[in-house]
């Protein structure tokens, strides 16, 4: 059985504000981040360089069930992450090769991981690199 990112968190609702949509786009991204078994640096690292101190508060406030305002630059971050996740899932039918992918190296990564690649470069571009990738792989885009 394939464990969905949202399997543990509520969707919000059409008309949801901010906060919600960003509590929930939150509590996904911890979930993958256990599949994923992403370092505490990792993590912040694909949230845009957020401090440690903030990672950890984000993380309290979505467990109390609350809400978080995310800039424009985190929600799209997060959007691309869970379509890598999505994307993977549809390349992939088995759940170790899903949550492994990002931890193998790949030749079309010049022989680096696809987590080093959205690390280690930071940038927006550098996520939808690995996302744009995989939905070629895939045959489309969304």
């Amino acid at each position: 059985m394939v464990m969905a990112v949202t399997d543990t968190a509520q969707a919000p609702a059409l008309g949801a504000s901010d906060e919600e949509v960003g509590g929930a786009l939150l509590r996904a991204f911890f979930r993958l981040s256990e599949l994923w078994r992403l370092t505490q640096g990792e993590q912040s690292a694909l949230l845009g360089g957020l401090s440690r101190h903030t990672l950890m508060r984000w993380r309290d406030t979505v467990r109390r069930g609350e809400g978080i305002a995310l800039s424009r630059d985190q929600r799209d971050r997060l959007s691309c992450l869970m379509g890598v996740h999505k994307a993977l899932h549809i390349i992939y039918p088995y759940s170790d090769l899903v949550y492994g992918w990002v931890r193998r190296p790949h030749d079309d990564f010049g022989g680096r991981t696809p987590l080093a690649v959205m690390v280690e470069g930071g940038g927006f571009t550098d996520l939808l690199a690995v996302r744009t990738y995989l939905d070629d792989v895939r045959g489309g885009a969304g």
